[in-house]
């Protein structure tokens, strides 16, 4: 008598389909526990809207043009100390952050990405003074869309996280970017692979993973959508996504010994492309003053020489590409 198979995992060394739908559909908000159900947010960005003798459309402005940078070393490196979670104790770095938060009042918006790249030490110095000399086709290149700091997998379908991740010999699409200059030719590597995943219940989901050269580089084996780990079982990368109301956040932590120790290793310098966006909401927009549209848009080159963080502003209008 033949009988179905519903646990491949039965025949051979492969994860079941099955138990990887219930373990998506138990973790479908993919909520760290370090955070609970809440948000990293190590500063205020979006302060309540001081609107001044009823003018909106002016106090939407203010706020939107408000000469504050993010306060960015607080958004890229953070420390867990009083944590349940044994595992997470530690200095940890931001290879990946997307946040949106609405103010109070549901009138305006601001939303901060950053992105890390990688480069060879030994171009890291033309890398950086191109920047200081704010080249045209760097720019054009780094920051006509923040999507293209990405890479993916090489498959021609939809891909399971939990294989890619220890399915080492999978190659990456667009895993590294080229910048041309008069002299030289540098090689940029991603350090962030976005993957999307179908099922029947959810349909698309987008989940961030570190790009296949740092889990080369971390020998990172594993995940449980959460937590990326080593054949040890130890955690080098975690990763967060929560939603509530109008505000939402994904985030991509690695431990931050570990990929030092990487980056000293392979003489790499890791770097950030950050990208502040402020606007009044849709809301405000379609149903206060749909004819005054707010909106800036700035983005940064960040570094880290000395042990401190630098930031160079490239671009400041209003628009971009996110």
């Amino acid at each position: 008598t033949l009988h179905p198979i519903d646990d491949y995992s039965r025949l051979a060394n492969i994860a079941s389909p099955r138990t990887q739908q219930e373990q998506r559909d138990e973790s479908s908000t993919h909520m760290h526990p370090v955070f609970s159900d809440s948000f990293f947010y190590p500063e205020e960005l979006a302060p309540p809207i001081q609107i001044i003798k009823e003018n909106v459309s002016q106090a939407v402005e203010n706020w939107v043009q408000i000469d504050v940078t993010p306060d960015f070393p607080k958004w890229i490196e953070t420390t867990f100390s009083n944590t349940s979670e044994p595992d997470i104790k530690g200095q940890w770095t931001a290879l990946f952050q997307d946040s949106t938060f609405t103010e109070d009042t549901n009138l305006a918006e601001v939303h901060l990405q950053l992105i890390g790249l990688l480069v060879n030490g030994s171009q890291w110095k033309i890398l950086s003074d191109a920047f200081n000399e704010i080249s045209l086709e760097y720019t054009k290149r780094l920051f006509d869309h923040s999507r293209l700091l990405l890479s993916s997998p090489a498959t021609h379908t939809y891909t399971s996280m939990k294989d890619l991740v220890w399915m080492h010999w999978i190659k990456e699409d667009y895993s590294n970017m080229l910048l041309y200059d008069d002299e030289d030719i540098l090689s940029l590597q991603k350090c962030v692979c976005e993957v999307v995943e179908h099922t029947q219940s959810q349909g698309d989901q987008y989940y961030f993973n570190p790009s296949l050269v740092l889990r080369k580089g971390l020998n990172i084996q594993h995940t449980d959508y959460l937590n990326f780990t080593n054949p040890s079982g130890n955690t080098i990368c975690f990763s967060h996504r929560v939603k509530q109301s109008l505000n939402e956040q994904t985030l991509l932590f690695a431990r931050s010994e570990e990929l030092q120790d990487y980056l000293q290793k392979e003489g790499k310098q890791l770097f950030w492309i950050g990208y502040e966006y402020r606007n009044g909401s849709t809301y405000y927009n379609s149903s206060v003053d749909g004819n005054h549209y707010s909106r800036r848009a700035r983005i940064w080159f960040i570094w880290k020489e000395n042990g401190h963080f630098r930031k160079k502003l490239f671009h400041q209008g209003e628009f971009f590409n996110i």
